[in-house]
């Protein structure tokens, strides 16, 4: 079970991708995977599903792939690149 703070944190960290706002009010990592592979999301907000999904189990073997940094990065706009960058400079795992 993940801790309160950290599902917290997760929720708002994927609202800080501009693709995934709105998308999730409490942290489901099934149901952002299942909508990953759906029809409606682009390869970027793939990329920052597979990056949160990383995020919070970088073990397991998620249905929409595995977070590849060079993909992402060469997709993201500069909106998503500041939402990863705002993590990564001080990164923190559940």
């Amino acid at each position: 079970m993940i801790e309160h703070d950290y599902a917290a944190r997760l929720v708002a960290l994927t609202a800080s991708f501009p693709t995934l706002r709105g998308l999730l009010e409490v942290w489901d990592p099934e149901r952002l995977d299942r909508w990953a592979c759906g029809p409606e999301p682009g390869s970027g907000a793939i990329c920052a599903c597979q990056f949160l999904l990383s995020v919070y189990n970088r073990n397991a073997e998620w249905e929409c792939g595995k977070f590849d940094f060079q993909r992402a990065y060469a997709v993201w706009d500069k909106h998503h690149r500041q939402a990863f960058l705002a993590w990564a400079q001080d990164p923190w795992w559940p």
